[in-house]
């Protein structure tokens, strides 16, 4: 969701982003204990001549570089204790979000002693709130 939101804009008022993947890639891929990052690390380890390509690869999915061209009111969340998604990786996205939209409404609640996922009901309850201001 974040990815589309960030891509086009065209038809999302909102855009509810918790723990976002495929956010900071390469970070991810060397700081996350849990998920599918690793198996990014296992294929690397057996093709090490090809880390570079790879990254490069994965820098054309990575929502970083698509969130600064967001158009769309958003409100992320992240866990500070997510070893999934780590926190730092949903904070990169979240600061880029809208850079060139030009003053694009965003939020993001801290879940500091919460993993992967975040707030869980606590941020669906925050969501439904403002999807009810919004519509």
């Amino acid at each position: 969701m974040a990815g589309l939101a960030a891509m086009t804009g065209i038809g999302v008022s909102v855009a509810c982003v918790d723990s976002p993947f495929l956010s900071c890639i390469r970070r991810s891929v060397d700081l996350a204990g849990n998920g599918p990052y690793l198996e990014v690390v296992s294929w690397l380890r057996t093709h090490p001549y090809l880390v570079g390509r790879a990254f490069d690869t994965l820098n054309h999915f990575d929502i970083m570089h698509f969130a600064r061209r967001a158009g769309t009111r958003a409100l992320f969340s992240v866990a500070m204790m997510d070893d999934t998604c780590p926190p730092s990786t949903a904070w990169a996205a979240y600061n880029r979000w809208g850079e060139t939209g030009g003053g694009v409404m965003k939020d993001i609640n801290v879940y500091p002693f919460a993993q992967h996922p975040g707030g869980e009901e606590v941020q669906t309850w925050n969501q439904l709130g403002l999807l009810e201001k919004i519509f």
